[in-house]
């Protein structure tokens, strides 16, 4: 089973994804049961998960051919119908996702006429189209941390932005993670890395082989890497240094085990890395405001 990452940490909903054929998927959503805040309480942000993994799909293009109740314990599978929104949905970035969310919700408890079971938080089966995906595992993965999208704007976000990251939590293992790849690249190169100089040098790693010296900034992001944030310092020691390298780790997966984990990613080495190719934006500015008269 997986779970989501949003702005706030793991959310509590759970899903898993199978691959049925080359581009064509079914994500079974589990159903929430038991009383939130209690220890027996599961999947008790259904429906911030629903919300989460609808616009998800959205942000991929996906087409949704159908969708049904699926209990764990019976056989049985009911197709869920919304007449005001047949199948199959092709979602997009203006998909309203809450309001997809509330009318499945009606379908749910219309599908489910049995006393005292027809509630919005039933198991689900979710059979999708996407192009371009034929892994199941990366389909989970993207649905999990969400490709760097967020939940609730159809646009790009900080978190696809390699250095920020939505909770201090989160930043902390995906920051060390990429620190970690950056570390194992040099060394499997040969060098001799010390990571004691990120606490006090505006860089991430000290590398030296023989006569050579290189410095290496690290950074880490759930999202996909596109851009990088950097502080003034950064940006003036990668002009002035005579070598310096930029290792991107992107698409880094964090669960929540123990504690939180993170995992795999993809791993950019920039070596050398050349500021003046870079497009430079600035995210912040130092105002110093008037003198109160």
């Amino acid at each position: 089973m997986s779970q989501f990452l949003s702005d706030g940490g793991v959310v509590d909903a759970t899903f898993s994804v199978e691959s049925l054929a080359p581009g064509a998927f079914v994500i079974t959503f589990e159903s929430w049961s038991g009383a939130a805040g209690t220890r027996f309480a599961r999947n008790s942000e259904y429906t911030k998960g629903l919300e989460l993994l609808f616009f998800r799909l959205a942000s991929l293009g996906a087409t949704i051919s159908s969708i049904e109740l699926a209990p764990a314990n019976r056989p049985e599978r009911t197709l869920l119908l919304i007449e005001a929104r047949p199948f199959p949905w092709k979602l997009g970035t203006s998909t309203d996702v809450k309001q997809l969310r509330v009318e499945l919700g009606r379908a749910q408890t219309m599908a489910n006429s049995r006393p005292g079971k027809g509630n919005r938080t039933k198991r689900l089966r979710i059979y999708s189209q996407i192009s371009g995906l034929f892994d199941a595992q990366s389909l989970s993965e993207m649905i999990s941390v969400g490709n760097g999208w967020g939940l609730s704007e159809p646009m790009l976000d900080d978190s696809d932005v390699a250095g920020f990251q939505p909770s201090g939590e989160v930043r902390v293992v995906v920051e060390q993670h990429a620190m970690d790849a950056a570390t194992r690249h040099y060394e499997q190169q040969g060098w001799t890395v010390d990571p004691s100089v990120a606490r006090t040098e505006s860089f991430d790693l000290l590398c030296t082989r023989a006569r050579e010296v290189l410095h290496v900034e690290a950074k880490g992001t759930t999202g996909n890497g596109r851009q990088v944030l950097l502080t003034w310092r950064e940006v003036e020691h990668a002009r002035l240094f005579p070598r310096v390298a930029l290792v991107v780790v992107s698409g880094i997966v964090v669960v929540r085990e123990s504690l939180l984990a993170a995992h795999g990613g993809r791993v950019a080495v920039f070596d050398p890395w050349r500021i003046e190719e870079c497009q430079l934006s600035a995210t912040q500015y130092r105002c110093a405001v008037p003198a109160v008269t």
